[in-house]
């Protein structure tokens, strides 16, 4: 993530609604793709503001009502480009769920960056989508039972994070660190956040966009990972939790997650795809090496995504905290990152 500046000259960042230094208002502007301070325009009705590049800007809707987004919009009052996304938003008459929602909003923001940063951002997805697979989230919770524990009642049933021709679910206990941490430990995940979550599920989708349906990248991603359909994926699902992964996977895959089924190898190369475009480009932003362009050589990317981990971990170590990076990149798993990068970039 890249760090902005202010009209003050003050850094701002991805998530920051109003400069500390200066007071100004801020936030993501759609004509600058980029966080910048803003001046309020006197006297406009309904109020609006100005950024440095001089783009007249309305928050989005969510920003004004419930102080769950931080973008700017162009084109007047509405939704934000984020916003319009989602079909189901959490029952703001629950208490702590505006909370929760605003938690689901910077997760998603930050991956919708990381799908510009890597060339397929929501100008090539909607080029691409069909109506059967336009793009949409459900922020969903289980029924749960007196007292907010986000145990399912009897007779409810349960939200399951995941993708379904365009439409990803995130249930929103994974908003509550306590729960997922618990979730974490009972699945043997080394890492369970909430940006990973959109960014696994976001490559579920992008596979049905540029490869499900294109015979030549089919192949191409038949190759690497394997066929997707000769594999029973709830069989493969209900194997995977009985029996965990193979004892060798450390060397063929990204996570242990990803042995259960070409999808989800996929899913997870993706994620570690926009990890480490992220990661390289926090770096850069902040004058610990990195890349500027974190993509535009991938074996360098993964050289310095490597090296970093190194460091990351230990000081993560060093805190007393499980490891920040847990991406086996072995040689087979670097194949499997190259052929994302290709079906990116050079699909039919």
């Amino acid at each position: 993530m890249q760090t902005y500046a202010c009209l003050c000259g003050n850094a701002l960042y991805f998530d920051n609604t109003r400069c500390t230094a200066c007071g100004r208002a801020a936030g993501w502007c759609e004509g600058c793709e980029a966080v910048v301070g803003l001046d309020p325009v006197a006297n406009s009705s309904p109020a609006m503001s100005r950024c440095g590049a001089g783009h007249l800007l309305s928050a989005c809707n969510n920003h004004v009502q419930f102080d769950v987004c931080n973008c700017y919009r162009l084109e007047g009052p509405g939704l934000c480009r984020a916003c319009a996304l989602n079909r189901t938003i959490p029952d703001q008459t629950v208490a702590g769920n505006r909370e929760r929602w605003a938690r689901l909003e910077s997760a998603k923001r930050r991956m919708l960056y990381d799908l510009s940063r890597v060339g397929c951002g929501m100008d090539r997805i909607e080029a691409v989508a069909t109506d059967k697979t336009q793009l949409c989230f459900d922020f969903k919770a289980d029924l749960s039972s007196p007292g907010g524990n986000w145990r399912p009642m009897n007779d409810g049933e349960p939200v399951y994070t995941g993708h379904d021709n365009g439409v990803i679910t995130i249930n929103l206990k994974e908003t509550d660190s306590v729960e997922r941490e618990k979730t974490r430990v009972n699945l043997g995940e080394p890492q369970r956040t909430l940006v990973g979550h959109f960014r696994h599920e976001i490559g579920h989708y992008v596979w049905d966009l540029l490869v499900r349906d294109r015979e030549a990248d089919f192949n191409a991603f038949v190759e690497v990972f394997g066929e997707p359909y000769t594999n029973d994926y709830q069989d493969a699902l209900s194997r995977h939790y009985q029996q965990g992964p193979p004892p060798n996977w450390r060397g063929h895959f990204v996570s242990a997650y990803a042995t259960m089924h070409p999808w989800e190898d996929w899913a997870e190369t993706w994620h570690a795809y926009l990890r480490i475009a992220g990661t390289l480009e926090t770096m850069h932003a902040h004058g610990l090496g990195g890349m500027a362009e974190p993509l535009s050589d991938l074996d360098e990317a993964i050289d310095l995504f490597a090296a970093a981990s190194v460091a990351m971990n230990e000081m993560s170590r060093d805190s007393g905290l499980v490891p920040l990076i847990s991406e086996n990149l072995s040689e087979i798993v670097c194949e499997k990152l190259w052929c994302v990068h290709r079906l990116v970039h050079d699909a039919s």
